[in-house]
């Protein structure tokens, strides 16, 4: 078994997603034989129907691809059970690593906010690489565990830190206070991750969490003229379509919502999404979480999620397009096909090239593209959305609109907008929320 529960990166503004081939892609059906034609074609004189000649070298020839190609299938079916042996086996440890002990963290008696606060540093490097599990993972040695660095936090990240946990709905205030650090990571450019220890890199009992938040994106969110949610956004959605057209983004939504601290909060929010998932599997698929969504497994097959790749195993229920298949239409310059793919996940029925008239967003079981990758991708994403709508001290989500262009016209007053938070009452979206409580901890 090996030997450690990770979370996935979030993204990064500009960096983009890792380009990887169509993973989860659907493969349609092959044709059942049709009514046989009304004329039969004879075969050629000493010529066999299978296209070899009569030559007995050519007749060997075949028998020789053909049970090459018998080969080739069984082998096909001995590696399809083996890899199904092992996602069953990767299920089975998210099913079961939530039961296991740990060290749990608190934020004190006191200041919830100041016992939080205290939780944050830089993390020493070089060192730990969450990649890697910390060392233990893709054949490196031994566990190498993230350690503090000295250097003292400055104090525009603490104020912001400040002001984004004050402002998270207090259920998420006591998530935050049970992961044992929060590391400022200067080498990585995704804008976060999450890691959960587990034996043998700890001992039973003593396995800790950990998230990391990139210096820079917090740099960018301290600038006079900072970074906010819906650039935050952007630079996901930029991350995960490396050709996207510029006319789809995200705009500037209410000045009293669309801020840093908002932004950094849907950072440890997606984060805290993926140690969720990690312990509380069970609990969140018999809820029906994925029902509406997702076939297949739903652990990741790999230990720690990189930001953007697809899982493999798991498919989109009811056909829905894949991140790669926009990806690919945006790149080969078929941008309306690449438009229409996009905006049937964000519910937003574009008919044709010449009237696009998204609908209202009744129909959508994704929160997001991100949300469409992977199932852990999904729950993190939509535990998010649903503690920006639970924001506090007036901040609460109300409006979060994607821009798609109208591209019969360049006329960028044009602009056909969704709003992603209105599309929560969608109704395979508000059972998933209904399979989120707020009060959840790992």
């Amino acid at each position: 078994m090996r030997p450690v529960v990770l979370a996935c990166f979030l993204a990064v503004a500009t960096a983009g997603a890792v380009p990887v081939s169509a993973a989860g892609q659907q493969t349609a059906p092959s044709d059942q034989q049709g009514a046989p034609t009304s004329r039969t074609v004879s075969p050629a004189p000493n010529v066999e129907p299978n296209g070899f000649g009569s030559h007995p070298r050519e007749k060997h020839e075949s028998l020789f691809v053909r049970h090459q190609l018998r080969e080739f299938e069984v082998e096909a079916s001995h590696l399809e059970n083996e890899s199904r042996v092992l996602r069953n086996r990767e299920e089975a440890f998210y099913k079961r690593i939530g039961t296991l002990p740990r060290a749990r963290a608190t934020c004190g008696a006191a200041s919830l906010a100041a016992g939080f606060l205290t939780k944050i540093s830089y993390l020493k490097t070089p060192g730990f690489d969450p990649v890697t599990n910390g060392g233990t993972g893709n054949g490196a040695g031994l566990y190498n565990p993230p350690q503090s660095d000295a250097t003292p936090v400055p104090s525009n990240y603490v104020a912001l830190f400040r002001k984004a946990f004050t402002i998270a709905p207090g259920g998420l205030q006591t998530a935050l206070c049970m992961v044992n650090n929060v590391y400022i990571d200067t080498m990585y450019d995704p804008d976060g991750w999450a890691f959960w220890e587990a034996p043998p890199q700890a001992p039973q009992g003593q396995g800790k969490l950990f998230i990391g938040i990139s210096e820079r994106l917090l740099s960018k969110l301290v600038q006079p003229a900072p970074l906010t949610l819906s650039d935050l956004e952007a630079g996901i959605l930029r991350g995960l379509v490396l050709n996207l057209p510029n006319g789809v983004t995200f705009s500037k939504g209410d000045p009293r919502q669309d801020t840093p601290e908002m932004a950094l909060l849907a950072v440890l929010a997606h984060e805290m999404g993926h140690l969720l998932f990690a312990d509380q599997l069970n609990t969140i698929e018999s809820c029906g979480f994925f029902a509406n969504s997702w076939t297949g497994a739903l652990a990741f097959p790999d230990r720690f999620h990189q930001f953007g790749i697809d899982n493999p195993a798991a498919l989109h229920k009811n056909g829905e397009p894949y991140k790669d298949e926009i990806e690919s239409d945006f790149r080969r310059h078929r941008t309306y096909d690449g438009i229409q793919k996009l905006g049937t996940l964000y519910g937003a029925n574009i008919s044709a090239p010449n009237s696009h008239n998204p609908s209202s967003a009744t129909s959508t079981a994704w929160v997001s593209l991100f949300s469409a990758v992977a199932p852990d991708e999904d729950f993190a994403e939509t535990y998010k959305l649903v503690v920006l709508r639970n924001a506090q001290q007036g901040e609460a989500l109300t409006s979060l609109t994607l821009q798609f262009p109208d591209t019969s016209t360049t006329n960028v007053s044009n602009a056909l907008p969704v709003n992603i938070v209105a599309n929560m009452n969608s109704a395979a979206l508000q059972t998933k929320a209904r399979c989120i409580n707020l009060s959840m901890t790992p």
